[in-house]
């Protein structure tokens, strides 16, 4: 008799195999669960600083423009040249595929406005030939969906 109740606390310590079988289906059906709604915010969760470096290339890529734009003004001044040269040496390193960095990309325009009296009118060229002391050439660098323009007179 001591024998059969040894065996009988024996047979119930454990977990029996439909028990196992069953507690593994469920924790992997709240793993699945726990993945699908957990995965979608951490692969997001890198967009930020993915945007930030994007955003931080962009920067660079204007701030090496500005620097080859003081540059050619300053080499114009140097050299007894006019700005329309300078604007014009400038136009010519933006249009230089990569000059600047790589995989951006550059749309200009240029304008002019013409005072007269009290009224300006603007004056839209597509030909972009500077000369006039009221030129504007308008540069938009665009990076992996960022963009900054910038502005650049004679």
């Amino acid at each position: 008799m001591f024998n059969i109740l040894k065996m009988m606390k024996r047979d119930r310590r454990g977990f029996t195999l439909v028990e196992v079988i069953v507690s593994l289906v469920v924790a992997g059906v709240l793993a699945a669960m726990l993945v699908n709604f957990l995965g979608t915010g951490f692969l997001k969760s890198a967009n930020p600083a993915v945007l930030t470096e994007n955003g931080t290339y962009l920067n660079s890529i204007m701030d090496k423009m500005v620097s080859d734009y003081v540059y050619q003004v300053a080499t114009a001044v140097n050299n007894g040249s006019s700005s329309s040269s300078a604007l014009t040496a400038f136009k010519s390193d933006v249009e230089t595929p990569n000059k600047f960095g790589t995989g951006y990309t550059v749309a200009e325009s240029c304008s002019a406005f013409t005072a007269t009296g009290s009224t300006v009118i603007p004056e839209t060229s597509t030909s972009c030939s500077f000369g006039s002391t009221n030129s504007i050439y308008k540069v938009t660098v665009t990076y992996q969906g960022l963009s900054a323009t910038a502005l650049y007179t004679e």
